[in-house]
């Protein structure tokens, strides 16, 4: 009687396994201005000067005159980049792996998700300083010294830790926040989403959805208003910075221009005739053209 051992068996079912082969969150679409024109470049334009209504005696003078312009430069210039992968499957491990088409083709579909939200996120921390993007004032997107056309100093800088008290703090900055005309803005009592780290993801959901508040077990006034809460290892370089953005992702100044959509390729190399997964997109980054719409705590090392 022949040994049943392992050399002797004659066929082995081989199945691929890939980690991270999960959808990727696509939350960065929460805060994010999305942008989809197809054009070599994607320029914001910032116009102004429609501001206080001036007063009228009905007739006898002529209505004051406001023109449209452009504070300080033309707008934001958002370029785009490039990106591409090809991943090669040889002909006979295809024949030997059942499922190594089809799950390489969804993992391949998730690097390109996370790709996007890579660029999304990592956007928020680019806003604590002017290197790279900037807002019309020169300023990066989140400053104390942003300025008005009056030239009033306004700011939507924080570096206090995330706890309620910070975020109705942050709150009532966005609400005191004018616009470049000297204007309050509703961004504030519209909805709102808080991003942070997950090491703030407990804090942020019990600030948010906890009914009550402090020891005086006072009602949290948090609960009645319309915030999210987003949370992602790809915020931000440190683990305490946190952000408030305005839902109205129209308006929000994080914007990710998908110049070219992912266009994904199947082709089959002639001379050794593997197969070639391929995906190419062209995405856009940019901050601003306006700082409204928006606060961000970068908060001290303890």
């Amino acid at each position: 009687m022949a040994s049943l051992a392992t050399t002797n068996v004659k066929q082995t079912a081989t199945v691929a396994y890939f980690e991270g082969i999960n959808l990727i969150q696509d939350d960065w679409r929460k805060f994010t201005n999305y942008w989809d024109n197809d054009a070599a470049a994607l320029k914001v334009a910032a116009l102004t000067g429609i501001d206080d209504i001036n007063t009228w005696d009905g007739g006898a003078t002529v209505l004051a005159e406001k023109s449209i312009t452009s504070p300080a430069t033309n707008g934001m210039t958002i370029s785009y980049a490039g990106y591409g992968v090809q991943v090669i499957l040889d002909r006979y491990n295809l024949k030997d792996v059942s499922n190594l088409l089809s799950d390489s083709s969804r993992k391949l579909g998730a690097a390109v998700s996370y790709k996007y939200a890579q660029l999304a996120f990592g956007l928020l921390a680019e806003g604590f300083s002017d290197a790279t993007y900037t807002t019309v004032d020169g300023k990066g997107l989140f400053d104390t010294t942003h300025t008005t056309a009056a030239g009033v100093n306004r700011s939507n800088h924080m570096t206090t830790a995330l706890d309620r008290t910070a975020l109705f703090a942050a709150i009532t900055k966005m609400a005191r926040f004018p616009n470049f005309q000297g204007q309050y803005t509703n961004f504030a009592d519209t909805g709102l989403t808080l991003i942070v780290s997950p090491e703030n993801r407990e804090s942020a959901v019990e600030i948010v959805g906890s009914r009550l508040s402090g020891s005086d077990m006072q009602m949290n006034a948090v609960l009645g208003m319309d915030i999210d809460v987003v949370s992602s290892p790809l915020v931000g370089s440190d683990d305490n910075d946190w952000f408030l953005f305005t839902k109205r992702t129209f308006e929000s100044p994080l914007n990710l221009w998908n110049r070219s959509a992912p266009y994904f390729t199947v082709t089959e190399d002639q001379d050794n005739r593997r197969l070639k997964l391929g995906v190419d997109m062209a995405i856009g980054l940019g901050l601003g053209p306006q700082p409204d719409g928006c606060v961000g705590a970068k908060v001290p090392a303890p």
